[in-house]
């Protein structure tokens, strides 16, 4: 009895191709609230500055709002494996170049801004795709399970981003 609730409770994971999927988004979700988290705190640490602050966060989700609903009209007619690995590339990128700039201590807030400006246009992509993805992994029987545990990568992360952030900010610094 109980491995069939336990089967049925990650039904989706049998899918070869959604695992990996699954495992890919926990690293990439995960990676964004780390990146955000520090960045917060590299504002105000820069600026000391809760307007600031402020300012920053409005640039990192302002986009989604903005953006999602066309996005979610363009996703339907491109391949989404192909818009996934675009907007992951380009998270790759915004994150090198925050660690490039903070690392050779050059970081200035407008660049950080930029990055979160470009960080929000690719969550308006990355997520509603990500979301619509699922049924092509997973088809309609474990559909309900697919969207669950993909849903719940996000609000895990939520919780485990920042914290691990603190974590590495404690132990390496942000400069």
């Amino acid at each position: 009895m109980q491995t069939g609730v336990l089967s049925n409770t990650f039904s989706a994971l049998k899918s070869r191709n959604f695992r990996y999927f699954w495992f890919g988004q926990c690293i990439s979700v995960m990676g964004t609230w780390i990146q955000r988290t520090a960045q917060t705190w590299l504002v105000y640490q820069m600026t000391k500055s809760a307007f600031l602050v402020g300012l920053l966060s409005a640039c990192q989700f302002v986009p989604i709002l903005a953006f999602t609903l066309v996005a979610g009209t363009l996703i339907d007619r491109f391949p989404k494996r192909a818009i996934l690995l675009f907007t992951q590339w380009g998270f790759l990128i915004l994150g090198a170049a925050m660690t490039i700039i903070v690392y050779f201590k050059i970081v200035q807030y407008w660049q950080i801004l930029a990055i979160a400006i470009g960080m929000g246009i690719l969550q308006s992509f990355d997520t509603p795709t990500r979301q619509s993805f699922v049924v092509e992994l997973v088809g309609e029987k474990d559909l309900l399970n697919g969207i669950s545990l993909n849903s719940s990568i996000f609000n895990l992360a939520k919780i485990a981003g920042p914290s691990l952030a603190g974590i590495l900010m404690v132990k390496f610094g942000l400069s």
